[in-house]
């Protein structure tokens, strides 16, 4: 009886290792892998605004600056050309506007998003300010 005892611990002992050294490389270990880089990819455009900023609209926590003339400078998700042809609204923490005056019609700005941004379907299309990374006044 022990040695029948002891055969089945040490045969249960070998299929535990075996199955722990296992690569289980499944399709959701895989998706997610993938998603993870997307998260890490960054899309970076210019655009020119469409109309001046308002002192009054920087009451507001957030403001949704309007971009047309929309040109990829990186796009790993080939997002942008949607943002060519309609435009695109990227709605902006005030926080992160300084020198609000400059930032008139016609004026250029160089905006960096993370990873695959969430939009609406409307028209023009509109980033959640969650995925702006970083949005810059250009000279």
């Amino acid at each position: 009886m022990k040695k029948w005892l002891l055969g089945s611990l040490l045969g249960l002992s070998l299929v535990f290792v075996a199955g722990c050294g296992t690569n289980n490389d499944t399709p959701e270990s895989q998706e997610s892998t993938q998603s993870s880089e997307a998260m890490e990819s960054k899309t970076v455009f210019t655009g020119t605004l469409t109309e001046n900023l308002e002192e009054s609209a920087l009451d507001a926590k957030n403001v949704l600056l309007f971009l047309e003339n929309v040109e990829a400078i990186e796009d790993p998700e080939n997002i942008v050309p949607t943002f060519t042809e309609m435009g695109v609204g990227i709605n902006v923490d005030t926080e992160d506007i300084s020198y609000w005056r400059a930032w008139r019609k016609g004026s250029k700005v160089e905006v960096t998003l993370k990873g695959l941004p969430a939009t609406t379907a409307s028209i023009p299309p509109q980033v959640a300010g969650n995925a702006l990374e970083n949005i810059t006044l250009l000279p």
